[in-house]
């Protein structure tokens, strides 16, 4: 009876070192996760008159100009690249880190 505890609590020691090594692998996978903007895209006020959005325009993960997104439209996603939601609406999200979701009223 003793060696099968023993048993036991060597497989549970595993386990955890196991779990512990995945936790921080995938710790290190999303950290090291980065977007490389390759130049300098700020969004003036004469480049977003051009643009003719329906909901405005919004400065993009790289400082570069997009078109908002409005009521039911995508959003979200890594570095909000699927867009970002016109003022007055979030980005409801399935996934809260990476996720792409709707933009619905606050």
């Amino acid at each position: 009876m003793y060696q099968h505890h023993i048993h036991t609590s060597g497989r549970s020691a595993r386990m955890k070192t196991i779990l512990c090594l995945c936790v921080c692998f995938s710790v290190c996978a999303l950290s090291v996760t980065g977007l490389s903007c390759v130049r300098d895209l700020t969004c003036t006020k004469l480049k977003a008159l051009f643009m003719f959005c329906k909901y405005g325009v919004v400065s993009g993960p790289c400082r570069d100009c997009q078109c908002a997104k409005g009521p039911g439209e995508e959003c979200g996603g890594m570095f909000n690249l699927s867009g970002i939601c016109v003022r007055g609406f979030y980005c409801k999200k399935d996934c809260p880190i990476f996720g792409v979701g709707r933009c619905m009223a606050l």
